[in-house]
């Protein structure tokens, strides 16, 4: 044990000679692949409440997936397919946010553009992909690529990270 070494939560140890000293890694193992993308996956994220997953990627869509099968012990978890795919991107999708509280999903990429939807609810079976409100789905203001997005958890604010060394903040209250 290292004298640098510090203890952290979950029986992890962070020390300088190794990445996680005396931590039983096994724990953490891949039991499901989710195939549904036709190109590279460039982003995920999970909903805090619905046990939802999205991805994008480099087919220029954004993929939503139920998870509810996988905790319930479905056999056959592999096989799942995505519930709903949001198209509207013209190039490589590459950040995703969500602003959980209302379930508005923020999606960017190398069209430049940020796209607004809703999500759809699984149990009610609306799984329209249109933008969010005709007008107000796409927000412009980057001049290349957006590579990173982040919702504030506590503020009505999204930033915005793009290849124009630009950050942007919108305000979606």
């Amino acid at each position: 044990s290292s004298a640098s070494a510090r203890r952290l939560p979950g029986s992890l140890r962070w020390g300088s000679g190794s990445l996680a000293e005396g931590a039983p890694l096994t724990t953490w193992g891949q039991r499901w692949t989710l195939r549904s993308h036709l190109d590279s996956v460039r982003c995920v994220l999970c909903t805090e409440q619905a046990g939802t997953l999205i991805s994008c990627g480099e087919d220029a869509l954004v993929k939503v997936w139920d998870l509810s099968p996988i905790w319930r012990g479905t056999p056959h978890a592999d096989d799942l397919d995505p519930f709903v795919t949001l198209r509207g991107h013209m190039a490589p999708v590459l950040a995703l946010a969500l602003r959980s509280v209302d379930r508005v999903l923020f999606s960017a990429g190398v069209d430049g553009a940020i796209r607004v939807w809703r999500l759809p609810d699984v149990e009610g079976g609306s799984c329209s992909s249109a933008p969010l409100m005709h007008g107000a789905g796409k927000l412009a203001g980057h001049a290349d690529s957006v590579w990173s997005l982040q919702h504030h958890g506590q503020l009505p604010c999204l930033a915005s990270a793009g290849a124009d060394g630009v950050v942007a903040l919108w305000s979606v209250a």
